[in-house]
């Protein structure tokens, strides 16, 4: 059930954050209320960010 709703909520993070440019408002909330650590919630955030800067 958990993986269900980190799809739903990552899917509509990136709709968000692609046409608008703050998906990050959705995602970390969402990923902080489910119990991960803030650093791997920074983390997962960020990293796919520069990895698309250089592509």
């Amino acid at each position: 059930m958990t993986i269900i709703l980190l799809l739903v909520i990552s899917f509509a993070a990136s709709s968000v954050g692609t046409s608008a440019g703050s998906g990050g408002l959705i995602g970390m909330p969402f990923l902080l209320l489910i119990g991960l650590p803030i650093h791997q919630v920074i983390g997962s955030v960020k990293f796919p960010k520069y990895v698309f800067f250089f592509f």
